[in-house]
């Protein structure tokens, strides 16, 4: 039987941690959007997605994270998916409000809040949810891309645009992949 509150109770004690000033907390969530991020700007290779799924499903092995998704019983695709579209979320806040991330030059100049936000979706689309598009073989794509997705559409200024853009700019094989992926379990 789900117990969705001792889920929740697991699942926070674990993605949640303090900081070193200890008013902040840490989200361990944000590790599988970074490392999709990293990998995908070092560009794709069948050796790279081999390890890059090696290093995200070392990540959701966790005995924490296990325990959680137990207590939720049938519930689980449904809390992990929540707290992916949670942890997506506060990537895309983190990183919008990122100084270091909203510079160039080597951090002397500011970039204006649109190129910023240019940026971003760029990343999100070519380095992100292309990068999930190419991996076949991975048990974690279709949340982790509809996830990703969904905090795009919810939080960026001209979401519905960049997203159009960018599933015109794939192949046709690409884009039908895509539109399954994205219906997937709706």
């Amino acid at each position: 039987m789900a117990d969705l509150a001792h889920a929740q109770q697991l699942m926070e004690a674990y993605r949640f941690f303090p900081l070193d000033s200890g008013k902040q907390k840490g989200d361990r969530f944000l590790e599988p959007w970074i490392l999709l991020l990293t990998m995908g700007r070092a560009g794709v290779s069948k050796n790279s997605l081999k390890r890059l799924t090696k290093q995200i499903d070392r990540f959701f092995a966790a005995p924490e994270i296990s325990q959680a998704l137990e207590a939720a019983g049938e519930e689980k695709d449904q809390f992990l998916n929540e707290h992916l579209l949670d942890s997506a979320k506060r990537y895309l806040e983190i990183t919008k409000a990122d100084p270091g991330y909203n510079s160039s030059l080597f951090g002397l100049l500011k970039m204006k809040q649109e190129d910023s936000e240019s940026k971003l979706s760029g990343d999100v689309h070519k380095h992100m949810l292309g990068v999930l598009l190419e991996m076949d073989q991975f048990s974690y794509r279709t949340p982790l891309l509809r996830s990703l997705h969904r905090a795009f559409m919810e939080t960026m200024s001209d979401a519905d645009a960049w997203y159009d853009g960018w599933r015109e700019s794939l192949d046709e094989t690409r884009r039908e992949k895509l539109d399954q992926l994205l219906a997937a379990g709706v």
